[in-house]
């Protein structure tokens, strides 16, 4: 029922001015909607439901406009690293950016946090095509053993050249392995997804 009474909220507002003026027959339909959807109700929507759905909103855009921020930011940094080391094109940091945005979605991962991860394993290959399958190993492999993703991908990009001590350390199961990041990738895959899909809420979130 909340969020009904803030969806009329939202569209009610948008007929109220900056000043007072019509204030009052805005406000009279606001307690109509809220009529209709409970008896009753009207006397408290008036007395809390308002200034709760404003202080809301207002919350809803700074957050909004945080995330926004932070994610051009790390967008900027992939890009700028991938160009350094790389001399990556404009193709080639699109090319990343749709395999993350695939990803966190499919994961339930922010981007701000598969960016760091995939800007290290990027360093260690410098090629697009294959820090794209490193991410989906480095995430699965996080979901599978409750690692931090930015430690499974740091561990991995060490691997790559040519040290798997802090793999193994991180995940003791491939000692011994004679290709660790090979029996990372079968021993965890899919792993990502279906504890995405265990947990719809955290999709939801991203």
């Amino acid at each position: 029922m909340s969020l009904i009474l803030n969806v009329e909220i939202l569209g009610e507002f948008k007929k109220l001015t900056a000043a007072t003026q019509g204030a009052e027959t805005s406000l009279q339909k606001l307690n109509g909607v809220a009529g209709k959807i409970s008896s009753g109700m009207g006397a408290a929507f008036a007395a809390i439901g308002i200034g709760f759905s404003v202080h809301a909103i207002v919350n809803g855009l700074e957050e909004a406009s945080k995330a926004a921020i932070d994610d051009r930011k790390s967008q900027e940094l992939l890009a700028l690293a991938m160009r350094n080391t790389a001399k990556a094109t404009d193709q080639h940091v699109a090319a990343a950016e749709k395999a993350i945005q695939k990803m966190q979605f499919s994961a339930g991962v922010a981007d701000d946090e598969l960016r760091p991860a995939y800007q290290k394993l990027f360093i260690a290959t410098k090629d697009v095509e294959q820090s794209n399958k490193l991410l989906q190993i480095a995430l699965d492999a996080s979901a599978g053993t409750g690692k931090n993703l930015d430690a499974v991908s740091q561990a991995m990009a060490k691997s790559l050249a040519g040290s798997d001590t802090a793999l193994v350390k991180l995940i003791p199961s491939l000692k011994g392995a004679k290709d660790p990041l090979q029996t990372l990738a079968d021993t965890f895959k899919g792993a990502a997804e279906n504890a995405a899909n265990l947990d719809p809420y955290q999709k939801m979130q991203v």
